[in-house]
C-alpha cells in the first residue's frame, strides 16, 4: 500500500502540470511569469499532500495567487488539518498560507454524497450564469449541504454576489464564504 503513495504523487503532479487548474484566476490579475510560478507552487503543494499518508489530499482544494496558498475542503480531524498545514508551509514558493479546511468528524453516507455532488454542480452552474462573476476563479465544495466557496476574486462585491447566488441554490443548508478578495 505504501508503494502506491509515490505513484499517486507522480500522477497528481503530472495532472496538475497538465491542467494548472489550481490557479483559476482571471488573466489580468497577474503576469504570465507569476501565473506559472503559482501553478508550479500549486503542483508542488498537491504532490506533497498526496505523498503524506495522514492527509486525504483528494478532499483538499488548493489555489495559489502571488505565493498565497489557500487550502479549502473538508477533513476528518484536527490532526489532518494540522498535518496539511505543516506540509504546505514547508513547500518552496509558499509565501503565505490560508488554511480554510473545515474539520467534520462524522462519516458521510453514499446518499448524502450524491446529494452534495448535485448541490455542488448546481452552485457551479448558477455561478457560471452570473455575468458579474468569473466563476472559474471560485472553487465549490459541499458536505452534508454545507457549501464552501474558496479562491481569489477581485472585489468585495463579487464575494457577496457569489454568496447570494450560492445561498439561492436548492439544498444549500449552510454556507462558508472563504473567498479571498485580492489586495
Amino acid at each position: 500500500m505504501n508503494t502506491m503513495r509515490p505513484a499517486l504523487a507522480a500522477i497528481v503532479t503530472a495532472l496538475a502540470l497538465l491542467t494548472a487548474s489550481g490557479c483559476a484566476v482571471v488573466s489580468d490579475q497577474q503576469g504570465v511569469g507569476s501565473y506559472f510560478d503559482d501553478a508550479g507552487t500549486t503542483t508542488k503543494v498537491k504532490a506533497k499532500l498526496a505523498e503524506d499518508p495522514a492527509v486525504k489530499s483528494s478532499a483538499i482544494s488548493v489555489e495559489t495567487l502571488k505565493g498565497t496558498v489557500q487550502l479549502a475542503g473538508f477533513v476528518k480531524t484536527d490532526a489532518e488539518k494540522a498535518t496539511a498545514d505543516r506540509v504546505v508551509r514547508a513547500v518552496p514558493g509558499v509565501v503565505t498560507l490560508r488554511n480554510d479546511l473545515v474539520v467534520v468528524s462524522n462519516q458521510q453516507s453514499t446518499g448524502s454524497y450524491i446529494d452534495d455532488t448535485g448541490i455542488t454542480t448546481k452552485v457551479k452552474a448558477k455561478l457560471a450564469e452570473e455575468p458579474s462573476l468569473k466563476s472559474g476563479a471560485i472553487a465549490v465544495e459541499t458536505l452534508r449541504g454545507t457549501v464552501q466557496l474558496s479562491g481569489f476574486i477581485k472585489t468585495a462585491t463579487e464575494k457577496s454576489t457569489a454568496e447570494r447566488v450560492a445561498r439561492g441554490v436548492s439544498g444549500v443548508t449552510a454556507l462558508r464564504n472563504d473567498l479571498i478578495v485580492m489586495p
